[in-house]
């Protein structure tokens, strides 16, 4: 009879161990789920979701008491307009190439971060040097606020010079996340 006694109350612990494993489980789902819509959209609430942006390039001028040789190739930013020609936000973009290890030949093709300063969030791009055509194809990379979790690809492509001034750029960007 002793040996029922002994494993009852052992029975009625594994039982409330369980049980309290078992909440502890599902506190932590619900605190899992609220941490991840605090953290921003849904990715597929951005699935499908396509941006057309123009922008325009900033011209680089060089500091005081330099010449403009002096500035760092391999950066630009400009501003991101709306079809009414409002600034609606900012992109910056900053190159790196390796160079060649072979005397006389071209640096390898640069990567290029880009970073897209817009309303309700950021978005972070990488590319390689554009074509013949200036057109190229970039993925993205992740983001910050309405766009945390983003996925995709854009191109960039220099705007039609007839309609437009130098240096604008517009930005095809298909999020797939």
């Amino acid at each position: 009879m002793e040996d029922a006694r002994e494993g009852t109350p052992k029975r009625r612990t594994l039982l409330q161990r369980g049980a309290a494993l078992l909440g502890g489980a599902l506190g932590l789902g619900g605190t899992a789920s609220a941490v991840a819509s605090a953290s921003g959209p849904e990715p597929s609430a951005l699935t499908g979701r396509t941006l057309n942006l123009r922008g325009r390039r900033r011209p680089q001028v060089a500091a005081r008491g330099q010449r403009p040789a002096a500035i760092t190739p391999g950066t630009a930013s400009g501003e991101i307009f709306d079809d009414d020609g409002r600034t609606i936000g900012s992109f910056h973009a900053h190159a790196f190439a390796q160079p060649s290890p072979l005397a006389g030949l071209p640096a390898a093709y640069p990567l290029e971060l880009q970073t897209f300063v817009l309303p309700g969030g950021t978005l972070f791009g990488l590319g390689v040097a554009p074509g013949r055509d200036g057109e190229r194809t970039c993925a993205v990379l992740g983001g910050t606020g309405d766009f945390a979790g983003a996925q995709g690809s854009y191109v960039e492509r220099p705007a039609p010079s007839a309609q437009t001034p130098a240096g604008t750029v517009d930005f095809v960007i298909r999020l797939s996340a």
